[in-house]
């Protein structure tokens, strides 16, 4: 069954919007097809999957990629949620390879300390799940038509207090790449007062 986490990490909202403001977490058995491919952490303690829901956008809509960490062991490990860290996240976990080239990050740069919400914690076999939003404002180049290959870096660090919790994963997973394509501007949708 699912359950909602409520985000409470002023990081996430300015840098990153979440879909719903809030994770997921489920079994392994109730993972979504999306996620199959899995690439397990250096210690083989937790595994990451990146997609996206589809592989083709018009360019005026919203990209939207998902994250999810599961923890392959047998005790429970508190670990940073896929997007926790939003501004990590879009300035340097993400590589976007576009039909003109690499897409540089052009947001403004900020010091910040994560809340402890945006940390959960797995118990054995448990998934924890993301999306994020990717905002052409701050990737100029992201909008052209064309294909675009993302890549994304899962980083688990940052605890705010200290001491860590004694079962806090620190660590990097390179996760697979996804490869999108943009094509033409989606015509807008007539309006009920129109109709």
């Amino acid at each position: 069954m699912k359950t909602k986490i409520i985000l409470a990490c002023l990081a996430v909202a300015v840098w990153g919007r979440l879909s719903a403001d809030a994770a997921d977490t489920y079994h392994k058995s109730s993972t979504p097809r999306c996620f199959a491919e899995w690439v397990r952490s250096d210690d083989g303690k937790v595994s990451a999957s990146f997609a996206v829901d589809k592989t083709t956008f018009a360019t005026n809509e919203t990209i939207r990629l998902r994250c999810a960490i599961i923890n392959n062991g047998d005790k429970a490990l508190t670990v940073l949620r896929p997007f926790g860290d939003g501004f990590y996240t879009l300035a340097y976990g993400l590589s976007i390879l576009g039909p003109d080239g690499l897409i540089p990050y052009r947001g403004t740069m900020k010091e910040y300390v994560l809340g402890t919400s945006a940390f959960i914690e797995l118990q054995p076999g448990m998934v924890v799940e993301d999306q994020i939003e990717l905002p052409p404002a701050i990737f100029p180049g992201l909008g052209a038509e064309g294909l675009y290959v993302i890549g994304n870096e899962y980083l688990s660090d940052g605890y705010p207090k200290q001491p860590a919790p004694s079962e806090f994963w620190k660590g990097k997973i390179k996760t697979h790449s996804v490869t999108i394509l943009l094509g033409k501007k989606a015509p807008n949708k007539p309006s009920e007062a129109t109709r």
